[in-house]
């Protein structure tokens, strides 16, 4: 029987009692331990501000090279937030194959490690910019309704995990990113093994994604098969990370997935999506933790800290930003 990515409705997890809180732990657990993917449902981010969301991408990115090129360095957004724009030909999610055939708006705080990344460029701020699209206010009103559905799903996590429900969620919050992506039509051939974003695992805890109704999102199940992962109305993809499947002792998996080339008309559509990248505090110890080790289980991995490992698998996705911003770190994939 083909494998299926389930859909779990998370809407007992959010006001359930405590039996349903952990039955839906442990459904979460048990599809993250096989598949590392999920659909979620009733996650508590509206379906309006999705849209509203989208909307406002779809204005920006359709703006002029040339404007959307003055945010190639990194500007404040609102206070203690930036944002940067990444181009086309900018990043490579996977490394040993043509670049990734996207480009890419983000909004991440400035006390991450994300901010590290790029040459700051402090006038004008980008506010002049991003406002042109309306996509300021609606942008920091989506990234915060994705931090709190974050925090209730690392609470379900831990749960799954037999371990304190706030036990990731106090070691999170710094470095969380909202990513805007565009997949523009493609009006020639693809070089030989280039995608819309090559095969790659995501970096950090886990993912939020959204999709708009074009598709094209793959992922590798544990028997190497490809799989599609369409969109489905109502839902948000949720995917486990490097770290949390590390600091999981592998009871997670962190699942290899890419964005394919479309076939028929849709080679003529544009895809957007948005990635909210959830990822452990600069300074957090990824160590094995207690409950997914023992006598005749031993950790995997030694461990690590959080910004380290951040920065160093931001390097590998780099590639053209090299002139325009990077001292040492940083690109996220979806």
């Amino acid at each position: 029987m083909p494998v299926q990515i389930p859909v779990i409705d998370f809407e007992p997890f959010l006001i359930g009692d405590q039996a349903a809180q952990r039955a839906v732990a442990q459904q979460i657990h048990q599809t993250c331990h096989e598949l590392g993917f999920m659909y979620l449902k009733n996650i508590g981010i509206s379906q309006t501000l999705i849209e509203q969301f989208f909307n406002r991408a779809q204005s920006f990115f359709a703006l002029p090279s040339a404007l959307k090129e003055q945010v190639t360095e990194s500007r404040t957004i609102a206070p203690g937030q930036r944002c940067v724009y990444m181009g086309l030909g900018t990043e490579r999610s996977d490394p040993s194959q043509p670049d990734d055939l996207k480009e890419t708006f983000d909004i991440f705080r400035e006390e991450g490690y994300y901010q590290e990344a790029f040459v700051h460029n402090p006038n004008p701020p980008a506010q002049t910019l991003t406002e042109q699209t309306n996509l300021q206010t609606v942008g920091l009103e989506f990234q915060t309704a994705c931090t709190e559905a974050s925090y209730q799903v690392l609470r379900a996590f831990a749960l799954g995990l037999d371990l304190p429900e706030s036990f990731f969620q106090v070691r999170h919050g710094q470095n969380n990113i909202l990513r805007l992506i565009h997949y523009p039509p493609l009006h020639q051939e693809p070089e030989p093994g280039q995608l819309r974003s090559g095969t790659h695992t995501d970096y950090g805890s886990f993912t939020l994604l959204f999709q708009d109704n074009v598709g094209g999102l793959e992922i590798c199940t544990a028997q190497g098969e490809w799989i599609a992962a369409p969109p489905i109305p109502g839902t948000v993809i949720v995917n486990i990370g490097d770290l949390l499947q590390q600091w999981t002792n592998q009871e997670l998996r962190s699942t290899w997935h890419r964005v394919a080339i479309p076939t028929g008309a849709k080679v003529q559509q544009s895809r957007y999506s948005s990635a909210f990248f959830c990822e452990p505090n600069n300074d957090v110890e990824v160590a094995c933790l207690s409950t997914c080790q023992g006598p005749e289980r031993p950790p995997l991995h030694a461990p690590v800290i959080a910004g380290e490992h951040l920065r160093e698998r931001a390097k590998e996705t780099i590639n053209a930003l090299n002139d325009n911003a990077l001292n040492d770190s940083a690109a996220l994939a979806v």
